[in-house]
């Protein structure tokens, strides 16, 4: 199998001149200052960027072009680049292909260009005769994931891709943050082999992105905000395809944020034989299109499990959401597992504590590994701002779906879907009535509280007539404004 793989965005530095007529394919350098700004600039040319090369020229308030060299380390051309005030440093590869180099914490932006294109780059600069337009672009915009597939085979075409946009998969993409906002980052990879490579690339929460994918592919994709920060909160999804020429909403880190499970995590809640393992993500988000996985690093925010056979307590882990191999009964019997889970409101904002019960049927397994079990869970669909917030004093539609929380299926049909909500972290709770409505969930409607600034909690549950049953109880779901 041969896959051939493209990811596009806005570029992070634009190089062109004469109007747009003439462009020069830029690629930023690891460590490279960037920004968001548009600069015409005048270009001129020293050397091979030694700090000697600018006694020669005037580099203030312009881009400056220089050859790559050995005698110059990159971190020292950055450097004197920036000392000698230019705006930005283009640096022409003298060797095969793209050139990529660390150049430390460079106060102007640093890109390298192809070395053939380099050669009319120098020789304008030489010349006194480039003005470049300079676009810096911190965050893209939009993002194309690309992929081409030639099984079986050597390719006896060109390694050509030209879609048309009917030709792809349309993603509307939502980034949430309950906080101001921060940097993040993420990423997209095919499985059509695995492990798949990937580099994360950094983006900006809260935020919306156009995303374009080739349909009939395998993709998973995560994104991690708090990258910067003690407390990274990442979220994984399970495998998807899209369907060509369709146009689907993805929503990450939206609110209410309880416990899920995403099959990119490998372990499953399963069975084998009388054995049980349990395994679920305690801060993930709800996805009508995705099974969600988000987690914080182990062991630095208060998660406390216990698993019950009927009232028998046969696990208690007090620092995770997880249980591995535990030995339970022979037969078909009821469980429950409870996971309380807690993070700091300074750094979150939302969702700072959540209770989650589950309970579930199992047997007995007769294979030669660990089967996936299904239990049920609760996605939450509220329209929110960016922010997860709410208006204050306004009527709210709400909808509740019971799911099944892997790509299985829970036995039984729903018969009780049941929703409070609180404006006190829980101290009271008011309740909303609930009728089914289509493509399975349960909708109604309330008021909030007519105070702006405060919070809404909620406390849920859903059960099935199978002895499949879910509660939630998130303390502080959405912010009201």
């Amino acid at each position: 199998m041969l896959t051939t793989r493209w990811r596009k965005g806005e570029p992070q530095l634009g190089l062109s001149a004469l109007g747009g007529r003439l462009r020069f394919e830029a690629l930023v350098q690891a460590g490279s200052a960037l920004g968001t700004a548009t600069d015409r600039l005048d270009a001129v040319y020293a050397g091979n960027g030694a700090a000697a090369e600018y006694k020669k020229v005037r580099a203030k308030g312009k881009v400056v072009v220089v050859r790559r060299s050995d005698e110059v380390p990159p971190q020292e051309r950055a450097e004197a680049a920036a000392a000698a005030g230019a705006k930005a440093l283009i640096v022409v590869n003298d060797g095969v292909g793209p050139l990529m180099e660390y150049v430390g914490e460079s106060a102007v932006p640093v890109a390298t260009v192809h070395r053939d294109a380099g050669r009319t780059l120098v020789a304008m600069a030489k010349a006194g005769i480039l003005t470049l337009t300079a676009k810096q672009t911190e965050y893209t915009p939009f993002v194309y994931d690309l992929t081409r597939e030639y099984p079986g085979q050597v390719p006896d075409r060109a390694l050509v891709y030209k879609p048309t946009k009917g030709d792809l998969a349309r993603i509307d993409a939502r980034y949430y943050s309950a906080t101001d906002g921060g940097l993040a980052e993420g990423y997209r990879s095919d499985f059509t082999l695995s492990p798949s490579f990937n580099l994360p690339e950094a983006e900006w929460h809260p935020g919306t992105r156009t995303e374009w994918v080739t349909p009939g592919q395998v993709w998973r994709e995560f994104h991690t905000q708090g990258v910067d920060g003690p407390l990274p909160w990442s979220m994984v999804s399970g495998d998807n395809t899209y369907a060509k020429g369709s146009t689907t909403r993805l929503d990450w880190f939206a609110p209410a944020t309880r416990p899920g499970q995403s099959e990119s995590f490998g372990v499953y809640n399963s069975r084998w034989q009388n054995y049980m393992t349990w395994n679920v993500q305690a801060w993930a988000s709800a996805s009508d299109n995705m099974r969600l996985g988000g987690y914080l690093p182990w062991g630095e925010t208060p998660t406390h499990l216990q698993v019950f056979q009927g009232d028998k307590l046969i696990d208690d882990n007090p620092n995770g959401g997880d249980m591995q191999w535990q030995e339970v009964p022979a037969g078909n019997l009821p469980y429950r597992a409870v996971l309380d889970a807690e993070r700091p409101g300074d750094v979150f904002r939302l969702s700072t504590r959540t209770h989650t019960e589950w309970t579930f049927m199992s047997a007995s397994v007769d294979s030669d590994f660990f089967e996936p079990f299904s239990v049920l869970n609760l996605d939450y669909k509220l329209e929110s701002d960016l922010h997860g917030d709410v208006k204050a004093n306004a009527t709210q539609q709400i909808a509740l779906k019971p799911v099944s929380m892997n790509l299985g299926t829970v036995p039984g049909t729903v018969s009780k879907v049941k929703l409070d909500v609180s404006y006190d972290d829980g101290a009271t709770w008011q309740k909303v009535t609930l009728a089914k409505g289509a493509g399975g969930y349960w909708k109604g409607s309330f008021r909030t509280a007519k105070k702006p600034g405060g919070f809404l909690s909620v406390r849920a549950s859903a059960e099935k007539d199978s002895g499949f049953s879910v509660k939630n109880e998130i303390i502080r779901a959405y912010g009201l404004r």
